[in-house]
């Protein structure tokens, strides 16, 4: 675990353990009610710890293996995931990767995506520091025709230039893009999808 990780996890740690100590004193409910409060408060707080983790990682610190590139840059994997990339927990290890690390907080970006063959299968996921996908673009959603979509943060107020279309986010989303590395039909995909949809959930 790096310095910054072990600051952040101890930062987490002091408030949650305060908490029951500090409301207790103030209020009257029960220390098991306090104690209820600071759970509620580290499941809601981690997430967020552990996304910067991974941002920190891939585009902060150059030094780490796991770096992909600076902010607002994209980068792209030219193969998949191995057991040697740790910094997600789970990424899929059958589809290569492009990253995009996007800070909002001085101006919109706009991602342009080329058009991709309707035989082929893309996907641009983007989450925000909680890790919610508030929204995607490619095959099943915008289809393959691909386009240009302004990435705004959430005090932007002005207007998307013409024929981009708009997508609203947090100061600091991530997007990353999955491409499937060989043609698939759609009857093809559609099956797959069934298959997970029908296969038991992992214990």
């Amino acid at each position: 675990m790096n310095q910054l990780m072990k600051h952040l996890v101890a930062a987490i740690a002091c408030t949650v353990l305060a908490i029951p100590h500090l409301v207790a004193a103030q209020t009257s409910i029960s220390p098991g009610e306090a104690r209820a409060i600071a759970k509620e408060a580290y499941t809601y707080g981690f997430p967020l710890v552990d996304n910067y983790r991974v941002e920190y990682a891939y585009f902060v610190d150059h030094e780490n293996p796991e770096f992909k590139a600076p902010w607002n840059e994209i980068t792209n994997i030219p193969r998949v995931f191995t057991p040697a990339d740790t910094a997600v927990q789970k990424p899929n290890s059958d589809t290569p990767y492009s990253w995009l690390g996007l800070d909002l907080r001085t101006e919109p970006i706009v991602l342009t995506l080329p058009p991709i063959e309707k035989d082929r299968y893309i996907s641009v996921q983007f989450t925000d520091a909680y890790t919610f996908n508030f929204d995607y673009v490619g095959t099943r959603t915008t289809g393959n025709d691909g386009g240009s979509f302004l990435i705004v943060g959430p005090n932007w107020k002005g207007q998307a230039p013409k024929g981009v279309k708009n997508k609203s986010s947090t100061s600091r989303p991530e997007s990353s893009a999955r491409r499937n590395p060989q043609p698939r039909s759609t009857e093809i995909i559609a099956k797959s999808r069934r298959k997970r949809r029908s296969s038991p959930a992992a214990v």
